[in-house]
């Protein structure tokens, strides 16, 4: 089952939204749900099923749509945000790490079923992950991983867990996906990387920087590159 979130303080707007999350699924013989919210305030109090998606305004009578992205950035409750409104001027303010896209009001049929074939396809690359029995946490969620003698520790968005594993097992349980090794004792997920340089990696993450092994530096910016190839042409085939 998909959750998809649908924020709006106009009720004719998410009726709207929703009718083309509706034909999108059906369509797709995908089951969904919707999960219509009026406020930014519904937004922050939800601690039901997560959201593959939220649809989300900009003004929305009280706390603003972006002020509701910056609080959900630590979040597991929301994985990406497409943000839907008339207020072009604020779009750059709209950036952020979980933000898939932006798209002007009124929202269009084509345009938020191509948003969509966007979301499925991160999604779908959004593999879970088990380090140890009933451990199991998705990929997006890990910003890097530190070796630890014989344990690793994975910092993802919201904690931190300790496993008895070194960090060449967690090399390869998490071969083919966004987290690659930078140095002997870290690895790192692309999705969270700010600036890659020639020894050391910042993330996003409270502009935490880590080093970038000598061996690694290579591998690590081809890697970096294709990424970045791989998403920009995702999201600009809109």
């Amino acid at each position: 089952m998909i959750y998809v979130g649908i924020c709006d303080d106009i009720m004719e707007h998410r009726e709207s939204l929703k009718a083309i999350c509706d034909k999108y699924f059906a369509s797709r013989k995908i089951e969904y749900r919707a999960v219509m919210f009026q406020s930014g305030e519904e937004v922050l109090a939800y601690e039901e099923e997560s959201l593959m998606l939220l649809f989300l305004d900009i003004e929305l009578g009280g706390i603003t749509g972006i002020d509701v992205m910056h609080h959900m950035l630590h979040s597991d409750r929301i994985w990406r945000i497409l943000f839907v409104s008339c207020h072009d001027e604020y779009m750059i303010e709209t950036f952020g790490l979980k933000t898939l896209g932006y798209c002007s009001k009124p929202a269009q049929y084509k345009i938020i079923c191509k948003w969509l074939d966007v979301a499925l396809e991160e999604n779908d690359c959004n593999s879970i992950i088990q380090f140890e029995r009933n451990s199991a946490m998705h990929v997006a969620d890990i910003v890097y991983i530190q070796a630890d003698s014989h344990y690793i520790r994975v910092h993802t968005v919201s904690d931190t867990y300790i496993f008895v594993m070194d960090i060449c097992e967690a090399e390869k349980l998490l071969k083919d996906t966004s987290v690659v090794r930078i140095h002997k004792s870290y690895m790192v997920n692309m999705v969270y990387i700010s600036d890659l340089k020639a020894k050391l990696v910042k993330l996003h993450e409270n502009g935490i920087e880590l080093p970038v092994g000598r061996h690694y530096t290579k591998d690590v910016r081809l890697k970096y590159k294709s990424y970045l190839y791989e998403t920009v042409k995702r999201h600009y085939k809109l």
